[in-house]
């Protein structure tokens, strides 16, 4: 019975949450206590202690790391090496964009040594260590506020990686869509993948209970910032704005068309009006023609002598008004002729426009069926 009651005991121990506690100038963790297997990375101490006062070594170091002072820290010299070490990893791909990178390390150094560590983080589940038989963090809960989340990601969304021709939050965010499944991917446990090496849910709620936890808000800079502002390539924000540029946004339209299409059913318009008059005129005179030679043709039965010779004399008439015809067309033809080796440079130039402006009228056409 003794032997039963210590094995729940231990695994009680093992696998339980920890209540931890909320307070300014207090640590939920401190300094790491082992790993939870051999090819593990070292996990954190589950330890509630007063934030430590930084060493003069600790605190240049974390000057350089982060760029400000660090008066008291939740944060061992070794965790603050394997802080440094991380950051370093996803320092090539976020360099270019001077806020990303800004953001990426305040954020994730004010979680590792801010004095004030137990006001967001709460332990969740803790563990024995294999090779110290230490208790060890397995997995936490940290409170964000989420303008801060947002802000974070927004600075971060755009920036370019050229060595895979895409985007860097597809490394750094596993193509986070937003702040929620970027955090998500920065907090999974994924020791041997260089991730993190506990579960880190962050969470944008606080517990209807006071509990004394508060949502962690330090401010953060926008990609456009000052200071630290991005290339146009990853912030959409920085890129310069033209005074005088032309809205595209804006179309031409005639009532419901575009004006490209108005305009193209006006010209085919005129010409469907244009030829469909000629034809008409041809049509009449070549009637009037008919009727003159019918006239011309008929003639008294009074007068009548020989059918023969009216029959030949309509024949003579027809062929006379064909040979017209045909000297017409030829003389018209014979003067284009002319004209043409007259002008030459004119007549290649207008071949060569009407060339290449039926093609553009064409795609025109096609191009406003698709808008």
């Amino acid at each position: 019975m003794r032997a039963i009651c210590l094995l729940l005991l231990t695994i009680n121990l093992a696998i339980a949450s920890v209540s931890s506690s909320h307070k300014p100038g207090y640590c939920n963790t401190y300094g790491n206590c082992g790993k939870k297997s051999v090819f593990g990375k070292p996990l954190p101490c589950a330890e509630f202690v007063p934030a430590v006062k930084a060493s003069q070594e600790s605190r240049e170091k974390l000057k350089s790391i982060c760029g400000k002072d660090f008066d008291y820290i939740c944060c061992s010299p070794e965790q603050i090496d394997i802080l440094e070490s991380n950051l370093k990893r996803v320092d090539p791909l976020i360099s270019s964009c001077p806020a990303c990178r800004k953001n990426f390390y305040d954020f994730f150094c004010q979680f590792s040594c801010s004095p004030n560590e137990s006001q967001f983080v709460e332990i969740i589940k803790t563990e024995t260590a294999r090779d110290t038989g230490k208790e060890v963090v397995t997995e936490i809960n940290q409170y964000v506020e989420p303008e801060m989340a947002n802000q974070f990601f927004d600075s971060c969304k755009n920036v370019k990686f050229s060595a895979t021709n895409g985007y860097a939050m597809d490394l750094i965010g596993g193509g986070a869509k937003n702040y929620s499944q970027f955090l998500k991917f920065l907090g999974d446990e994924k020791p041997l993948l260089g991730g993190s090496p506990y579960q880190i849910n962050f969470v944008y709620k606080l517990p209807e209970t006071d509990s004394g936890l508060v949502l962690r808000n330090e401010p953060l800079r926008d990609c456009n910032d000052k200071e630290y502002k991005c290339a146009c390539t990853d912030c959409e924000e920085s890129c310069p704005k033209l005074p005088h540029a032309k809205d595209l946004t804006k179309k031409c339209t005639v009532g419901v068309l575009p004006c490209f299409s108005f305009s193209i059913i006006i010209i085919w318009s005129c010409m469907i009006v244009l030829l469909g008059g000629y034809h008409v005129y041809l049509a009449k005179l070549k009637k009037e023609r008919r009727r003159s030679i019918a006239e011309d043709s008929e003639d008294d039965e009074s007068t009548m002598i020989n059918p023969l010779f009216y029959a030949g004399l309509g024949k003579k008439r027809a062929k006379q008004f064909s040979s017209e015809i045909g000297s017409k067309i030829q003389d018209w033809f014979a003067n284009i002729g002319y004209f043409c080796s007259k002008f030459p440079v004119q007549m290649t130039s207008l071949t060569r426009t009407n060339s290449i402006l039926s093609p553009i009228l064409v795609n025109g056409l096609e191009l406003n069926k698709l808008l």
